[in-house]
C-alpha cells in the first residue's frame, strides 16, 4: 500500500509540471517567450574560444542573431568579437508588457538609492556582493508594449574579467499590477525547470551562482522578476589592436620624422578670403600636409587595420595628412604662442578650425592651433556609415578600424610640432629681422611650453582616447563630450539621423535597443572610457610610455547640453577619477569628490546657461535644441578658464559661487 501511495503522488507531481517551452536553437531560455536575444548581456551568449584572453567569445547564434528588415545580418560580432561584455554595457531586458517608468529608478533618480537593499533594480558584482549605481530607461520610442525594452545603464565603468548579476524586482505595469516574470526564468526560480531539458541544464548554475548572490543582496528569491549574470571581457582584447598600431607607428616615427609641406598661406588682410567672419582674430591661416605612418590597409573609409604576417597590427609606408593651422592675432602682436592641437566635432572636419569659435579660442589662449580630421569619424566617412547603418548593419561599426589611423596622425603631428618640422616654413616663423639673415627668424610657437589639446564634442570623446595614448600632449581640455557611446546615443541630438536609418534597416524597437548594446563592445576599442586610466594614472601595457605623470585634464560641461548629455561627461569624469572644481554650476555630482579653486590638477567644471534639463528624463533626442553645446566654447568665462589651464596648469573658478552665465550673443543652437 505504501508503494502504491508513493507512485500515485509521484505521478500527480509529474502531471503538474508545465510542458517544455518552445526554445529555438541559440535562443536564451530566459527570454524565449518574449525575445530570444534578451536579457542581454548574458553569459548564455558566450562560447569557448581558446584563442581569446579569457577563453571565451561573444557569439549570439541562431534565433538570437540580429537581422535587418531585409533579412541581412545585423550581427556586429561577425566583424569583430570581444572576449566578454563591455564594462559600460547597457543591460537590456523586456517582459512583453508595459513597465511603468515610475516603478524603476529613472534618469532623474538619486543614484545612491540604487545601492540600497530595497531598490527595485540591482546591479551586483558577483564575488564581492557590492552594488553598482545605475539608472533605468523604459524605451519611449517603442509603439508596441510587447517590444518595449527596459535598459539598465551603469554610472561607472565596471571591472574587466568580472562577473556581474542583474536582478529586477518590484516592477509594475502602469495599472500597478506586478510585471509577470519571464516564463523561462520563473520556472528556474520556482523549481519547475525539470520538465524542460534546456532549462534543466541551467538549474545547477542558477541555484549555485545566481540565486545565492541575489538572496545575499537582500532580495527574496520568490520576489525576483528576472535575474541573470554576465561577465565582462578583458581590456587586453579591447585595447590590443590600438596599442600595437600605436607602437608600430611610434617606432616608424623614431626611424623617420614627419615631413611637412605647406601648400597655401593667407595672412593679414588675406585671411578674409579663408574664413567667413571675424578675420581680425587671425594673423595667418595655413594649409598643408605632413607625413604619418600608415597603419591601415588603405587610407579611405571602410578600410581595415593593416596587419603583418603574424596577424598583428603593423605600420608600412606613410600617408599624407592634410592639416589646417591658425596663427592668431594675439601671437602676431605678442610673444610666441602655445602649441595647441584641435579636435573637431561629430563627423565634422578640420575645417571647423576656420570657424569663429575655434579661432576665437586660439586668439584668447594665444595658441597656434593645428587641426586634422578624425579619420573614421569625419565628414569623409559619413557615406560609409550611412550605407552600413541603413543596410549592412553588421558592418556598421567598421569605422572603428580606421580611428587608430587618426590617433597615429595626431602622434605624427605632435612629433612634427615638438621636433620643429613646421619651423622650416616661413608660415610658422616671424619675418627675419634683416633681409637674408634666416638664422634670426623666430618661430611663432614656443615649443618649450606644454603641448595642449582642446577637443569639442566628438573632439572630446576621441580626444580622451588620443591624449591618453599621446606622450607629447601634457594639458588636455575636453569640452561638451563624454564617454561610453551607448550611454549618450539615445539622448544625443546628432544620433537622430542614425535612428532614422535604423528605423529603415531595423525598425523593431527592441532590436534597436539590443543592437546599440551590441555596438558598445565594438566601440570600446575607441571609447575614452576604455583608455581613461591611461590619461592621468597608468602606464600602457604595450609600446612606448604614454608618460601619464604630470599630465592634466580639464573637462568643461554645459548643463542641459542636448547634443551630448551630461551623464556621458559625468561618467567620463568618474572613470578618470577627477573632482568637481568649486564654482561649478553642477555640484555635487554623484561619485565625484570636490576640489577648491584654484585647483592645480585635473577636474570637471560645469557652466549653467539657465536651461531646463527635464528633457533628459526621456531616453530620446530632444525635439527642440538649445544653445548650450555651442555656448560653452564661446563663453568668456569658459575661455578664461581654458586660458589659465593651458598657461599655468590650474583650473580657476571664473564665475563666483555658482557658474551661472549668459549665452553669448550670436550663438547658434
Amino acid at each position: 500500500m505504501r508503494v502504491f501511495v508513493i507512485l500515485v503522488v509521484g505521478a500527480s507531481v509529474a502531471s503538474c509540471a508545465p510542458p517544455p517551452l518552445d526554445i529555438p536553437e541559440g535562443c536564451s531560455p530566459l527570454g524565449a517567450t518574449v525575445d530570444c536575444g534578451v536579457p542581454y548581456p548574458s553569459d548564455l551568449f558566450l562560447v569557448d574560444d581558446p584563442t581569446m584572453p579569457t577563453g571565451k567569445r561573444v557569439a549570439p547564434a541562431g534565433a538570437a542573431k540580429l537581422l535587418t528588415q531585409s533579412g541581412l545580418s545585423g550581427d556586429v560580432f561577425e566583424v569583430w568579437a570581444p572576449d566578454g561584455f563591455s564594462p559600460v554595457t547597457p543591460m537590456v531586458a523586456a517582459f512583453g508588457v508595459a513597465v511603468d517608468p515610475a516603478s524603476v529608478p529613472g534618469y532623474a533618480a538619486d543614484p545612491a538609492a540604487t545601492l540600497l537593499a530595497g531598490a527595485p533594480t540591482a546591479l551586483i558584482e558577483a564575488d564581492s556582493g557590492l552594488r553598482v549605481a545605475h539608472y533605468v530607461d523604459v524605451d519611449p520610442r517603442a509603439t508596441d508594449d510587447a517590444r518595449r525594452a527596459i535598459t539598465l545603464r551603469p554610472l561607472a565603468r565596471l571591472k574587466e574579467r568580472t562577473r556581474y548579476l542583474v536582478a529586477l524586482s518590484g516592477l509594475t505595469t502602469p495599472d500597478g499590477t506586478p510585471v509577470p516574470p519571464l516564463e523561462g526564468f520563473r520556472r528556474l526560480r520556482d523549481g519547475q525547470a525539470g520538465g524542460d531539458p534546456t532549462l534543466a541544464a541551467l538549474v545547477p548554475h542558477f541555484d549555485a551562482e545566481v540565486f545565492p548572490v541575489v538572496e545575499k543582496a537582500g532580495i527574496a528569491r520568490g520576489a525576483v522578476q528576472l535575474a541573470w549574470d554576465f561577465t565582462t571581457g578583458s581590456d587586453e582584447r579591447t585595447t590590443d589592436d590600438m596599442l600595437r598600431a600605436r607602437a608600430a607607428a611610434l617606432a616608424a616615427l623614431d626611424a623617420a620624422s614627419p615631413v611637412v609641406t605647406v601648400d597655401g598661406v593667407f595672412e593679414d588682410d588675406e585671411v578674409a578670403l579663408a574664413v567667413d567672419d571675424h578675420p581680425e582674430l587671425t594673423w595667418r591661416v595655413v594649409y598643408g600636409t605632413f607625413t604619418a605612418p600608415r597603419v591601415v590597409e588603405a587610407n579611405e573609409p571602410g578600410t581595415k587595420l593593416l596587419r603583418g604576417a603574424d596577424g598583428l597590427p603593423a605600420a608600412e609606408g606613410t600617408i599624407d595628412v592634410p592639416f589646417i593651422a591658425v596663427v592668431p592675432a594675439s601671437v602676431r602682436d605678442g610673444a610666441a604662442g602655445l602649441p595647441v592641437l584641435f579636435g573637431h566635432g561629430f563627423f565634422g572636419s578640420r575645417d571647423e578650425l576656420e570657424g569663429f569659435a575655434a579661432r576665437n579660442i586660439m586668439n584668447e589662449v594665444r595658441g597656434v592651433g593645428f587641426a586634422i580630421d578624425w579619420q573614421g569619424m569625419s565628414d569623409a566617412d559619413i557615406g560609409r556609415v550611412v550605407a552600413t547603418v541603413g543596410g549592412e548593419v553588421d558592418k556598421s561599426i567598421d569605422f572603428a578600424e580606421r580611428v587608430p589611423q587618426a590617433v597615429v596622425n595626431f602622434h605624427a603631428l605632435s612629433r612634427a610640432i615638438k621636433g620643429g618640422a613646421f619651423f622650416m616654413h616661413d608660415a610658422f616663423t616671424r619675418a627675419p629681422a634683416r633681409p637674408g639673415r634666416d638664422e634670426l627668424r623666430v618661430p611663432v610657437i614656443d615649443v618649450s611650453k606644454p603641448l595642449c589639446f582642446v577637443g569639442i564634442s566628438m573632439g572630446h570623446i576621441l580626444g580622451g582616447t588620443m591624449t591618453a595614448l599621446n606622450p607629447d600632449v601634457r594639458r588636455t581640455t575636453m569640452q561638451v563630450g563624454g564617454a561610453a557611446f551607448s550611454t549618450m546615443m539615445f539622448r544625443a541630438r546628432p544620433f537622430t539621423r542614425f535612428l532614422f536609418l535604423m528605423d529603415i534597416s531595423m525598425p523593431d524597437a527592441l532590436d534597436q535597443q539590443k543592437l546599440h548594446a551590441h555596438m558598445q563592445s565594438q566601440l570600446d576599442r575607441i571609447d575614452p572610457a576604455t583608455y581613461a586610466r591611461f590619461l592621468l594614472d597608468e602606464e600602457l601595457p604595450i609600446g612606448p610610455s604614454n608618460e601619464p605623470a604630470g599630465r592634466r585634464a580639464l573637462l568643461q560641461m554645459g548643463v542641459g547640453d542636448p547634443q551630448v548629455p551630461n551623464v556621458g561627461t559625468e561618467l567620463h569624469a568618474r572613470t578618470l577619477g577627477v573632482p568637481v572644481v568649486a564654482g561649478s554650476a553642477k555640484d555635487p555630482i554623484f561619485g565625484l569628490d570636490d576640489a577648491p579653486a584654484p585647483h592645480r590638477g585635473s577636474g570637471l567644471f560645469a557652466f549653467d546657461f539657465g536651461v531646463d534639463t527635464a528633457f533628459y528624463e526621456t531616453a530620446e533626442p530632444a525635439e527642440d535644441g538649445n544653445a548650450v553645446h555651442e555656448a560653452v566654447r564661446r563663453s568668456p568665462e569658459a575661455l578664461a578658464q581654458l586660458d589659465a589651464f593651458f598657461r599655468d596648469g590650474v583650473i580657476i573658478n571664473p564665475c563666483g559661487e555658482r557658474c551661472a552665465v549668459e549665452v553669448p550673443s550670436g550663438t547658434p543652437q
